[in-house]
């Protein structure tokens, strides 16, 4: 059963009230288990008395398993957290894509685009401009959680995506691996591989996960930050100050 639960893919943080809660953070592809302890303990040290949990499961290669396999050993790991905060809490999602090289782009939707590519979690994302039809049929994750395909689902992932209180996107040109780096706020290429940003998006237009109800709400933020290569976001001392610390008051 899917879990009325859902991890948003890049640089994101994400916030369901304004107090002191409990900071919850989650890995990305291929990061190890001590990757996120430097965030986790300048978050301790800079704002002393607040609550800090790193998800300790699914490091390394053992973050390839399918992403609704990850969605719900995360969610098991986070609901005693979760339980025990009333007034909500904050995800830092940390999440890495992988970079390939050109001509490995523009074949390996063949591998991803089937049923046996769809069991490696880089594969559940991987959103191809030139192979959408593909992209619909045999993706069987993020087309749901974007509600571009109904199911039975679609409107409790658009529910719980409403229940955000504050949604924090942090992305930059130099990030080297995002590609494009426009994706860590929504955006993402067309056809021609031209950049399409999220106020032109189909599913932001439509408000197919409620994007747009967010948006209009004020209650997105997005950082546009220059000169952080992707490894470096959360070792990055102004990031951690200017764009993460202000949220957790």
């Amino acid at each position: 059963m899917r879990l009325q639960f859902f991890l948003v893919l890049s640089g994101i943080l994400m916030l369901t009230c304004m107090a002191y809660k409990p900071v919850i953070i989650i890995h990305g592809v291929w990061d190890l288990r001590f990757s996120l302890n430097f965030l986790a303990e300048q978050i301790r040290q800079y704002h002393i008395g607040t609550e800090v949990h790193i998800i300790d499961i699914l490091h390394g290669w053992r973050s390839l398993a399918p992403l609704w396999y990850q969605v719900k050993k995360f969610h098991e790991q986070m609901l005693p957290v979760m339980q025990k905060a009333s007034d909500g809490v904050i995800l830092i999602d940390d999440f890495l894509r992988l970079i390939f090289p050109q001509y490995i782009k523009e074949t390996v939707y063949e591998v991803f685009y089937s049923r046996i590519g769809q069991r490696v979690s880089v594969a559940n994302y991987w959103n191809d401009p030139h192979h959408q039809a593909l992209y619909y049929k045999y993706s069987d994750y993020l087309p749901y959680l974007n509600n571009e395909i109904n199911d039975s689902y679609s409107k409790e992932y658009r529910q719980n995506f409403l229940k955000l209180k504050k949604l924090v996107l942090i992305g930059g040109p130099d990030d080297g691996v995002i590609t494009p780096w426009q994706s860590s706020h929504f955006g993402y290429f067309d056809s021609e591989e031209n950049i399409t940003e999220m106020r032109d998006q189909i599913f932001y237009q439509q408000d197919l996960f409620g994007l747009h109800t967010l948006d209009k709400g004020g209650r997105i933020k997005i950082y546009e930050v220059p000169g952080v290569y992707h490894t470096n976001w959360h070792h990055n001392m102004s990031v951690i100050k200017n764009c993460i610390l202000p949220w957790l008051d």
